[in-house]
């Protein structure tokens, strides 16, 4: 993983794939995952975002993060909206965070990848439904799978990953090697408490993706998120809880 500037002149419809982070912490977890750094690009003046340019493998990406001190559903719409307008090529959209794992379906360390579960789509959003005591949820309402192309890249991810194994662990490395300053922070939970350990538990790997379920989305907040997590992972195929933004697809 080279994460040397790349100095190839690029326009902005040159650039295919939007990522956007919640917090700092994820946007600099995302920019040490790029191949390549590229060259900021001009932005039109009603375009408020700072982006991140560059590469993995043949993609190239923009990445952008809320502005600091801001969250929820509406400030990433709108930083999502921006990047679209100002990057018109853009075709997939993510967003890459960190999530509240359901017990005891994901633990801290796991990685989790949405995708779509019986009669689920890859995101179920806790508001378009209503919570209820006792940690029960009404769903009222349902988002759009995920398209297509990236649903067929995840069934081959899903074969390199039970043939070769997990490639986490080497993008680890590299980035202790590339960044040393993160190395402590972001390639290693060491230092951190996962709140449910149980002693009498088998070993779990961190370098393994442990899962390819479904995850829950939204911005509303209730009293008891724990009680409510749990209530709806027991009736649902889910593993995580993350607030993300609608981000408008382009065919």
């Amino acid at each position: 993983m080279d994460a040397q500037a790349a100095t190839e002149p690029r326009t902005h419809s040159d650039y295919t794939v939007g990522w956007v982070c919640a917090l700092p912490k994820e946007q600099t977890a995302a920019t040490a995952m790029l191949d390549h750094k590229h060259d900021d690009l001009p932005k039109p003046p009603n375009d408020h975002n700072t982006y991140t340019l560059g590469s993995i493998g043949k993609h190239n990406i923009v990445i952008a993060c809320l502005p600091k001190g801001e969250i929820g559903t509406n400030s990433a719409a709108t930083v999502a909206t921006s990047m679209a307008n100002t990057f018109p090529s853009i075709k997939i959209g993510l967003m890459v965070g960190i999530g509240g794992g359901i017990p005891s379906k994901v633990r801290l360390g796991d990685v989790v990848i949405s995708s779509p579960v019986g009669q689920y789509p890859g995101v179920v959003q806790w508001d378009l439904g209503k919570a209820k005591e006792g940690g029960k949820f009404e769903q009222t309402g349902s988002l759009n799978n995920p398209p297509s192309s990236l649903r067929t890249a995840l069934t081959k991810l899903e074969t390199e990953h039970e043939m070769s194994g997990s490639k986490i662990p080497q993008y680890l490395e590299d980035l202790k090697r590339k960044w040393p300053r993160l190395a402590l922070k972001y390639a290693s939970r060491d230092h951190l408490e996962d709140p449910f350990d149980v002693p009498d538990d088998p070993p779990r790997s961190q370098k393994a993706i442990q899962g390819l379920p479904s995850m829950e989305s939204g911005a509303k907040q209730v009293e008891d998120t724990t009680t409510l997590r749990s209530g709806i992972g027991s009736t649902r195929s889910l593993v995580a809880m993350f607030s993300v933004s609608k981000w408008k697809r382009r065919d």
